[in-house]
């Protein structure tokens, strides 16, 4: 009698803990009426399963573009720093020529 008790002192610690918590896990979700606390939350953990590969996947692929997505961009850099150099060079050059010219044209 007294390990009936324990027991169901024990069932009522574990669900004064646990249905706030799942409570709280399942709010938002849609409620409907069929089902059980118990059926409800193996269907949660059921669903979390079946979607585990699903969500793997996503990550993955998600990693992949995101590297794909760094490498055209350093690639891109390259590119438009080395346009940028050389835009530089011809504008000294052309600062340089205008000056010439400047002096030049002062002197006539």
């Amino acid at each position: 009698m007294l390990g009936l008790f324990f027991l169901g002192l024990f069932v009522a610690a574990i669900s004064s803990v646990y249905v706030p918590w799942y409570l709280d896990y399942v709010d938002g979700c849609v409620t409907s009426s069929n089902g059980t606390l118990i059926t409800k939350n193996l269907h949660a953990i059921a669903f979390n399963y079946a979607e585990y590969d699903g969500s793997q996947l996503m990550w993955e692929y998600t990693d992949t573009y995101n590297l794909k997505a760094t490498e055209e961009c350093t690639a891109q850099s390259v590119e438009t720093e080395n346009t940028q150099v050389e835009l530089e060079t011809e504008l000294t050059t052309t600062d340089l020529l205008f000056q010439e010219a400047s002096n030049d044209f002062i002197l006539l």
